[in-house]
């Protein structure tokens, strides 16, 4: 069971830029019907921007889950522990066009806390957002080194600053001042 703790990011950045680095965090968002979409990302920041704590999130536009995560403005940030990593792989491999990851990979959601979009049960870390800014990536404003090595093919990515209405955590990794 997750708990909604104080929003302080400062408590699980680490944690979240390491399991980013290692491709463990896993974004989800869900349609109306609260089927949810999710992928890996490799990239995030975490922050305060406009006064408010935010999670900065990048998605291709060719990706599945940026159409859900367009229609609904809400998203959720799961940082998935080591024992996860062929788990985090498989969201990050696969399409959930045609596929619904969460069964074929026999993962366990929960409903969200402050918004309608779930969480992996499993996650360390869990950020409830909802989105405030979003933009694509202006491709005349990008190194050619970075265009050659991150976007060969264009696809340039979509960012969402995810403001965090939430901070989810096992009971036993809730952290007192």
């Amino acid at each position: 069971m997750i708990q909604k703790e104080c929003i302080k990011i400062e408590a699980h950045a680490q944690e979240t830029l390491q399991a980013l680095e290692k491709g463990r965090v896993i974004l989800i968002s869900s349609t109306q019907e609260g089927a949810p979409a999710g992928m890996t990302i490799g990239w995030g920041h975490l922050g305060i921007v406009w006064r408010k704590p935010i999670f900065i999130a990048y998605v291709r536009p060719s990706r599945y889950t940026r159409e859900i995560l367009d229609a609904s403005g809400l998203f959720s940030i799961n940082v998935l522990p080591a024992s996860m990593q062929k788990t985090a792989h498989y969201f990050g491999s696969i399409s959930g066009r045609n596929e619904d990851k969460f069964k074929t990979a026999e993962v366990a959601t929960e409903e969200g806390v402050t918004i309608k979009v779930p969480h992996i049960t499993d996650a360390t870390v869990v950020y409830e957002c909802r989105v405030i800014y979003s933009q694509g990536l202006d491709e005349q404003k990008i190194c050619d080194e970075v265009k050659h090595i991150c976007y060969h093919i264009g696809d340039f990515h979509m960012v969402y600053f995810g403001e965090i209405l939430a901070c989810l955590t096992p009971p036993s990794q809730i952290k007192e001042d």
